[in-house]
């Protein structure tokens, strides 16, 4: 398993985000600096359980991009697109994959990689 240590102008962004979009909460933006890459995945760590929170830092944050992890609590999502679907854990405000669908064939397996992540990390 590789880690990778993020940018401070990734950080610098966060900040940026964070005083345009004062409205959110600091800890959200905190976590931000906790970002590791496993077999090629991003993975963003929320301070919070809350999803709701998570996913509106989703949709500001210049640092998370498409096909990154963003772990809140026991939950674990993907960003497909600008959109977080829950791949493991109760989906909470985050988007699921339509009944039926999974990972290897969503998107011509686009995300497959990032999924098999989210299902291996140790959230202890």
């Amino acid at each position: 398993m590789k880690t990778q240590v993020i940018a401070l102008a990734q950080v610098q962004d966060a900040l940026q985000s964070y005083a345009i979009f004062g409205q959110m909460d600091a800890h959200i933006f905190a976590a931000a600096v906790a970002v590791r890459i496993v077999d090629g995945v991003r993975i963003h760590f929320m301070d919070s359980t809350d999803t709701g929170s998570a996913y509106d830092w989703t949709q500001v944050a210049v640092e998370c991009k498409d096909g990154d992890l963003i772990v809140c609590g026991e939950t674990v999502a993907v960003m497909v697109s600008a959109w977080p679907t829950a791949v493991r854990g109760a989906p909470g405000a985050f988007h699921t994959l339509s009944h039926g669908s999974s990972w290897a064939h969503h998107d011509g397996g686009k995300y497959e990689n990032a999924a098999q992540v989210a299902r291996s990390l140790s959230l202890q």
